[in-house]
Parts: C-alpha cells; sequence; structure tokens
C-alpha cells in the first residue's frame, strides 16, 4: 500500500518535474514544433539602446509594430512607432522605407536575412549550431538560450532567446554588439499559418519618393 501511494503521488507530480534538456535536443524540439510553419504574424515592442563615448552616454530608442514572416524567408516589419517604417523582404530584395523622409533603400536580401536568426529559428534551426556556440538556462517557466559566434562579428557580440518551456513559443530577443549597443525585441499575439499572400512581402516605392542603393 505505500509503494502505491508514492506511485500515486509520483504520477501527479511527473508534469510539473523540468527534465534537463540539452541544447541538442532543443533544437530538435524546435525543428519538430515548426515543421509546419508557413507563416505567422506577431505584435512586437523594440527597444534599442546606443552607447557613445562611455556607459555615460546611453540614448535608448523605443518603437513598435507588427511582424510578418513566411517560408522560404520573406519577412516584413511595419514600425509603427516612433515614426512609421518598413522592411520588407521577398527572399531576395529588401527594402527599407522611411515614410516621413521620402527615402526607400533598397538591397541584396541574403546578407541582411543571414544576420536576422529570428528566421532561422523559425524556419532552419541546423543553421544555428553551425554559426554558433550555444547555452541554454531554464527558470520559471522559460528557456533561455545564449548564442555567441564561432567567428567574431563586430555587429553581433551576443544574441539570446527567450522561449516558452511548455510550447516553445518565441517571446523574446535580446542582441548585443562589439560597441555596446543593444536591441530588446518582445513578441505577443503571436499566430499561425494565416495564409498571408506573397504581395505581402514585396514593395513598390511611391512616386517622387529617393531610391537609395544599399553597399
Amino acid at each position: 500500500m505505500k509503494n502505491l501511494k508514492i506511485a500515486i503521488f509520483l504520477f501527479f507530480l511527473l508534469p510539473t518535474i523540468a527534465y534537463p534538456i540539452t541544447v541538442d535536443q532543443l533544437l530538435h524540439q524546435l525543428q519538430k514544433r515548426y515543421a509546419s510553419l508557413e507563416d505567422l504574424k506577431a505584435n512586437f515592442y523594440q527597444s534599442t539602446i546606443f552607447q557613445t563615448l562611455g556607459a555615460l552616454n546611453r540614448h535608448e530608442v523605443k518603437a513598435r509594430g507588427i511582424f510578418y514572416l513566411k517560408r522560404p524567408n520573406m519577412m516584413r516589419w511595419e514600425y509603427e512607432r516612433p515614426q512609421k517604417q518598413l522592411i520588407i523582404s521577398d527572399g531576395k530584395k529588401i527594402w527599407v522605407y522611411l515614410k516621413e523622409d521620402r527615402q526607400v533603400m533598397v538591397g541584396d536580401a541574403k546578407s541582411v536575412l543571414d544576420k536576422r536568426l529570428l528566421s532561422s529559428f523559425f524556419m532552419n534551426t541546423k543553421e544555428i549550431k553551425e554559426e554558433f556556440d550555444i547555452t541554454l538556462k531554464r527558470k520559471d517557466g522559460q528557456i533561455r538560450l545564449t548564442l555567441i559566434p564561432k567567428v567574431t562579428q563586430p555587429n553581433l557580440k551576443s544574441l539570446d532567446i527567450w522561449l516558452k518551456e511548455d510550447n516553445y513559443q518565441i517571446i523574446k530577443v535580446y542582441t548585443a554588439d562589439l560597441y555596446g549597443n543593444t536591441t530588446t525585441i518582445v513578441f505577443i499575439k503571436i499566430s499561425y499559418n494565416l495564409g498571408l499572400p506573397n504581395s505581402l512581402f514585396h514593395f513598390t516605392p511611391p512616386k517622387g519618393i529617393e531610391i537609395i542603393k544599399m553597399p
């Protein structure tokens, strides 16, 4: 009877136990989690801190908007504040449209999208392990991944990604560069497989605006 009581106790305890998980196991679970993902939409809040002339000079810029992602490498960031801005890519080209400045910057998407690691986590986690040394921590129902580039990159010193432990949903991203600048993006209201049209990821410059080619 005593053993039976222990077994019943353990049965109800099992769902709450946080079992150890390795980086490889987590990446495998992420790959499974998002294997059927075709597209997604999320609201985001962004905070960027620019570091200039030492720790005493810090300038924070807050922004918010809507983020869209679609296979294979299409992305769209609609910034609503502090000013209207669009970052759109069809996987081949990328457009950065500054409405108030009446300018659009156009460039090759590949070099930019390779650095936007969020798409890799949703679409191809295998690339992540090849490019980064990865560690993880678990706390308060969340998993925090810390990624350090194997090859030094001035624009990316480290990347931290927070996931919900129960469903591996990405909820926050933090990046830091070698100059002390940091960006934090929090995602809310995430929806999956909405059937987003390809036209959402194309941009036709309005008449009369300045077109600038990215180097």
